[in-house]
C-alpha cells in the first residue's frame, strides 16, 4: 500500500505524470509472488491434517525454538526494477531505521525528522545543491538531512548509532535518496553526483 499511495499523492498534485503508476506492477509483481509462494509452503506445514504428523511437527518446532530468543520479522525484500536510478548498485535496497538526535530530542529516524522522500547526505546540502534543486526537493516534502558523527554539536542530524552513515559507507556513497516506501532511489558519492541524482528523479517524475 505504501508503494502505491506515495505515487498518487505525486500524481494528484502534479508533480509526476500519470505513467509513474505503472511502476507499481512492475516492483511488487517480484515481491507479490514471493509472498504467495511463502504463504503456500507455510501452509503446508500449518494445514496437517494427520494427527501423528501434526504431533511431530509440534514436536520439532518446539525443539528448534528452545532457548532461542524470539525471532524477528524478516526484512522488507529489495526492488530490483520500477521508480530506480538505472545502473546504480544502492537503487532499490532497503534503508534500516535507526536512532537519530535533533534540537534536543533522540528517537527514531521517522519520529524526529519525519517520513517522505529523504535526502541522506554527509556533506552540506546547501553548498552542494543550488536553489533550483533545493526548492524541487522540497515541492516533493523532501527531508534534507546532513548526517553528523555520534557526539557532534554541529547544526544537523546526529546519527546516534552510526546506522545511516555505516549504511552510506557500505555502497561509497555520501548521499542516498530515499523514496517514502524506504527503497533507495540512486546514491552518489561526491558533490557533482548529489546534483545529478536530483536531476534524474525529476527527469523519471516527469512533472510538467
Amino acid at each position: 500500500v505504501v508503494n502505491l499511495v506515495w505515487k498518487l499523492d505525486l500524481t494528484l498534485r502534479d508533480l509526476a505524470a500519470d505513467s509513474i503508476m505503472d511502476s507499481y506492477t512492475d516492483e511488487r509483481r517480484t515481491q507479490a509472488r514471493e509472498s504467495i509462494l511463502a504463504s503456500v509452503q507455510l501452509g503446508r506445514v500449518i494445514c496437517v491434517t494427520d494427527p501423528v504428523a501434526a504431533a511431530e511437527r509440534d514436536a520439532t518446532v518446539l525443539a528448534n525454538r528452545r532457548g532461542k530468543p524470539p525471532t524477528r520479522p524478516e526484512p522488507a525484500k529489495p526492488l530490483t526494477t520500477g521508480l530506480l536510478r538505472a545502473d546504480d548498485p544502492a537503487a532499490g535496497a532497503v534503508v534500516p531505521q535507526g536512532r537519530v538526535g535533533q534540537h534536543g530530542r533522540t528517537g527514531l529516524f521517522d519520529d524526529v525528522v519525519g517520513r517522505g522522500f529523504v535526502l541522506l547526505t554527509t556533506d552540506d546540502p546547501h553548498t552542494t545543491l543550488d536553489e533550483d534543486r533545493l526548492a524541487f526537493l522540497t515541492e516533493l516534502d523532501t527531508r534534507v538531512v546532513r548526517l553528523l558523527p555520534p557526539g557532534s554539536t554541529e547544526d544537523g542530524v546526529v546519527d546516534v548509532d552510526d546506522v545511516y552513515r555505516s549504511y552510506l559507507a557500505r555502497f561509497g556513497a555520501t548521499s542516498l535518496l530515499v523514496r517514502p516506501d524506504y527503497h533507495v532511489y540512486g546514491a552518489a558519492n561526491d558533490p557533482g553526483g548529489a546534483k545529478e541524482l536530483v536531476d534524474d528523479l525529476r527527469d523519471r517524475l516527469g512533472a510538467g
